[in-house]
């Protein structure tokens, strides 16, 4: 679900708002009980790449420094999330490619491949809870610093230079993608 602005709060109101409830979905995600890790890390780095797609919207040549330290800050912890996360996609991915082709290969063809990809998956999954602690220890505290952030004006304007940047930057992509489309 997309951002939205309440009525009756202005834009710094709304962006450090949506802020906490991003924050506090990603916590949700990293508690003890979770029942399915791997979910819960998606939905963690989905929050993470909503908080930075925000930054990126509020960021203005006033609040830079502070909004390139919060991005550095939930970038981390997106890379912390993604070593777990990227394990338990690789040994899936594998594991799919080798039953849809199961046919055309030797029963044990990759069995080799498979364990050494198991080896690295065991790895990261023991360290899954720590590295999920430390996330969550990092939301935490980049919580407490949302208060903080310097958004200078309570208008729509707050938002203008970010959203020119991103709107330049998709343009740009976009002819990239059209004129080389591999």
């Amino acid at each position: 679900m997309g951002y939205s602005f309440k009525d009756h709060e202005t834009v710094s109101e709304g962006i450090k708002r949506i802020a906490i409830e991003e924050i506090d979905k990603a916590v949700a995600q990293t508690k003890p009980k979770v029942k399915n890790w791997d979910e819960a890390i998606h939905g963690a780095r989905v929050s993470l790449k909503k908080l930075r797609a925000l930054l990126r919207f509020a960021r203005t040549k006033d609040n830079a420094d502070v909004f390139r330290h919060e991005n550095a800050c939930y970038r981390e912890a997106g890379k912390r999330l993604s070593e777990v996360r990227d394990a338990t996609a690789m040994i899936e991915a594998f594991d799919q490619l080798t039953k849809h082709y199961a046919d055309q290969l030797a029963q044990d063809a990759f069995a080799e491949m498979r364990k050494s990809i198991f080896k690295v998956w065991m790895t990261k999954q023991s360290n899954q809870r720590k590295a999920i602690s430390e996330v969550a220890q990092m939301f935490k505290s980049a919580r407490s610093r949302v208060t903080d952030w310097p958004i200078g004006d309570n208008r729509f304007s707050a938002l203008r230079q970010g959203l020119k940047r991103s709107y330049k930057h998709g343009r740009t992509t976009m002819t990239q993608a059209q004129t080389k489309p591999s």
